[in-house]
């Protein structure tokens, strides 16, 4: 179990690594020179849904493009989240990935619904992104669980 969690958060790491090498404004070096030349805090993200962390009870949906949403904040005022990124995977990787998409608000709730099926009977984990108007990053570390029935 803990070197099936590791595998997916190598592939999640590494997925990340590759979206930030090809997006200059995430980059790692303009992440830190930013945070700490304006004393910015990376902003938080909670998946509100799908409602299970819990890999082997996952939330059950019957429907192939389920929406899935979260909660950001961010303790420094005035915050402006500028981008997310959802991705979607089974146990053999990832399956769905949105790519880094705008979203320009500073609203505390967000949600994105999958534009592509879903495989059906087997257990799916869902990790979000989002990133503030400074550069900052929070990866989402926690993970969720979905299941889609064939009903």
């Amino acid at each position: 179990m803990v070197l099936k969690k590791l595998k997916k958060t190598t592939l999640l790491l590494a997925s990340l690594m590759a979206i930030t090498s090809l997006v200059p404004s995430i980059s790692f070096a303009k992440t830190e020179a930013t945070a700490s030349a304006q004393g910015n805090n990376r902003p938080y993200v909670s998946i509100t849904t799908p409602a299970s962390n819990k890999e082997y009870s996952p939330t059950i949906y019957y429907n192939e493009q389920p929406k899935i949403t979260w909660v950001q904040s961010d303790p420094d005022d005035n915050t402006v989240f500028s981008t997310f990124w959802v991705l979607v995977y089974d146990k053999n990787g990832s399956i769905y990935s949105s790519g880094v998409l705008p979203q320009n608000t500073s609203s505390n709730t967000q949600s994105f619904e999958t534009p592509v099926s879903l495989p059906r009977n087997e257990t799916l984990g869902v990790s979000v992104g989002v990133q503030d108007e400074s550069g900052n990053w929070n990866w989402g570390a926690d993970v969720h669980y979905m299941y889609i029935q064939t009903p």
